[in-house]
């Protein structure tokens, strides 16, 4: 604003100047042009770039601390820093041996009540089995009894007819004495049929219970196997924390393991030196392995609040990394967080 009202101060001055001397010498002062020039341009559109520099940090894609799930020993370590690892590639094996004793006990049982299971149906089969005997010998009785019935109804019938006709001195007596045996002796016969019935009905009822429970049996012993097989895989995953495994492919960057070292799950290795990387808060916990993911990488920028808004997804990036040779990586940003 100065500069302008200088400049304007300066062009008064000389003004006034040229209008006294003109007063002096009795010219007649020149028209000054006021009309605007205008110069026509054709507007041309280039990118702006802006760049920024800011120091980065080079992390691996994911890291993953290895900690034990129990209380164990040390039994093996297979790798150390430097290695590179595959998924699931054992890294190291835990020592419980009564957890392995218990595994062994939990399948035994899962053994034993399979063919607790087979006993049963077997007992199932050998019920229906007696049952259905005892249907037979019931419908035995009870035919029996029909049989016997009609003979008693029959002789009942010849004793009455023999009954009048020794009455009127046409049958002799002892015609008569003879049919009266044989009546007595077919009611004892049909007595006996009834009681043979009563025993075959008793004896169904006998059967049909004990089939009855050969089933719950069955599936009693199912349930058991199904509590043993439940106990058994819940032993297997305890037994398969003995192994520990590296989580995704990647580069093992420490290592606390050594042969028969004493492990907690809280704190990992509690021998290891306080000295050591990746320790946790307090520098009690020690992870057994540490493993980085480093196929990808991952460069964090921070970048200063006047320029944050000309960063976003997508806009170039050269990393300049001194341990590659000062040769510059050309990327992309791919995230932002403010």
């Amino acid at each position: 604003m100065r500069r302008w009202t200088m400049i304007a101060a300066i062009g008064l001055g000389i003004a006034v100047g040229g209008a006294l001397e003109g007063c002096k010498h009795k010219e007649a002062a020149k028209p000054v042009d006021d009309t605007p020039q205008v110069q026509v341009t054709h507007p041309q559109r280039r990118t702006i770039v802006r760049t920024v520099e800011q120091p980065s940090f080079v992390e691996s894609y994911e890291r993953s601390s290895v900690y034990p799930k129990m209380t164990a020993y040390i039994k093996k370590w297979n790798v150390d820093i430097g290695d590179r690892v595959k998924k699931d590639e054992v890294l190291a094996t835990l020592y419980v041996p009564e957890m392995v004793e218990d595994l062994g006990t939990k399948r035994a049982t899962v053994s034993l009540d399979q063919q607790r299971i087979e006993l049963a149906r077997k007992l199932v089969d050998v019920e229906r089995a007696e049952v259905d005997a005892a249907h037979a010998r019931l419908d035995e009785a009870k035919a029996m009894l029909g049989k016997y019935q009609s003979e008693v109804d029959r002789w009942q019938s010849e004793v009455e007819r023999l009954g009048r006709e020794v009455a009127k001195g046409v049958v002799a007596p002892q015609i008569l004495l003879e049919s009266k045996n044989q009546l007595k002796s077919d009611i004892a016969a049909r007595d006996a049929a009834k009681a043979t019935i009563k025993k075959a009905e008793a004896e169904l009822l006998s059967h049909e219970a004990t089939l009855s429970k050969a089933i719950v049996d069955v599936s009693v012993a199912e349930a058991d196997l199904e509590v043993a097989q439940s106990e058994t895989r819940r032993m297997e995953a305890w037994v398969s924390y003995l192994k520990l495994l590296a989580p995704f492919d990647g580069v093992i960057v420490a290592r606390n393991a050594n042969t028969f070292d004493f492990v907690l799950p809280a704190t990992g290795d509690p021998t290891a030196d306080a000295r050591s990387p990746y320790l946790g808060p307090g520098g009690k916990s020690a992870p057994i392995y540490v493993v980085e993911r480093t196929d990808v990488v991952r460069v964090f920028v921070d970048i200063p609040e006047q320029d944050a808004n000309y960063v976003v997804p997508g806009a170039k990036a050269s990393v300049l990394i001194q341990a590659y040779y000062d040769q510059p990586i050309e990327a992309t940003v791919t995230r932002t967080a403010w």
